[in-house]
């Protein structure tokens, strides 16, 4: 929540929602005294906070769209994106929480006389063009914020996935799907850039099995093998191959569900859906109860 506070009482260090000093005394609007009890982040110390007739609701919950816009205001400390933001509202996944969390609700008839007022006030004083503008201008953020996610990398990619978070826009959810696929590969790269032994390094091999070639001399045994049909269509080749080269290299069979997600990943960002559905129906018949195995096949599967 904001808070007014006299500039000339005894405050100490204004912050971002409100202001601290031990000599303070915290209010509510109707001048009831109120503990916020913690005088450094001024967090509520209760969640019946809302005992007034009227309040403002926080304008990135106005719109999905303004949300996203809003986005591309950027923070104080020179951020140009708000990366505080945990996604949008979404009330279910509140409840689910266990927060005891008021519920607020808005007679249909007063609403609908509300929004006739601000047609009625709107058209009294003129202020559709001005309307007009600012939509026009919440629109090209929103577009250039877009345009931001989409060319995202690495941890970009990864703070854009949170923040889109529970939004449906049609545009925004087919963005979500490209930085998951870019959070899955980058959290797959770091590992291997974390482990050094050879399996790792074959792990990078799976997802990029073009471009790796020549790393150790496992690697090349490795990818000589893999790859020896991975230019044949036929993905039972493909995926013999697969099998051949890892028997090949004594790779443990423990571990084929991993390469056989690793390479479903790999063809899925390459456009190549099919190979991809392949490879992890195989990942699911090594490993069935893999979390992260059974959330891919559903993906690709639904996609196909």
């Amino acid at each position: 929540m904001k808070s007014h506070f006299q500039l000339n009482g005894p405050w100490e260090k204004v912050r971002l929602h409100n202001v601290t000093g031990k000599d303070l005394v915290y209010t509510r609007g109707n001048g009831d005294s109120f503990d916020f009890g913690d005088s450094k982040l001024c967090g509520l110390s209760n969640a019946q906070c809302l005992t007034h007739d009227y309040f403002v609701i926080h304008r990135m919950y106005r719109s999905e769209m303004e949300y996203i816009s809003l986005l591309g205001r950027g923070r104080a400390n020179k951020s140009k994106i708000k990366n505080n933001r945990p996604g949008y509202y979404k009330s279910e996944e509140i409840d689910k929480l266990g927060n005891d969390y008021d519920v607020i609700e808005f007679s249909p008839d007063l609403l609908k006389d509300y929004y006739l007022r601000f047609d009625q006030f709107i058209q009294a004083c003129s202020l559709a063009p001005i309307i007009a503008q600012s939509e026009t201008f919440i629109k090209s953020r929103f577009d250039k914020v877009m345009g931001w996610a989409a060319k995202a990398k690495g941890s970009d990619a990864d703070l854009f996935y949170k923040l889109f978070l529970n939004i449906q826009l049609p545009q925004v959810i087919d963005l979500r799907k490209v930085l998951y696929r870019k959070v899955v590969q980058n959290k797959l790269d770091q590992r291997v850039m974390i482990k050094h032994s050879w399996l790792y390094l074959i792990y990078s091999i799976a997802t990029k099995l073009f471009h790796h070639l020549g790393l150790t001399r496992l690697t090349r045994k490795f990818a000589f093998y893999a790859s020896k049909n991975a230019f044949d269509t036929n993905d039972k080749l493909l995926l013999d191959g697969a099998e051949i080269a890892l028997k090949k290299i004594s790779f443990p069979k423990q571990k084929y569900a991993d390469f056989y997600r690793e390479m479903a990943i790999y063809y899925y960002n390459q456009g190549e859906l099919i190979l991809a559905c392949r490879f992890i129906n195989e990942a699911n018949k090594c490993r069935p109860n893999g979390p992260m195995i059974i959330k891919l096949h559903k993906l690709y599967n639904e996609e196909s």
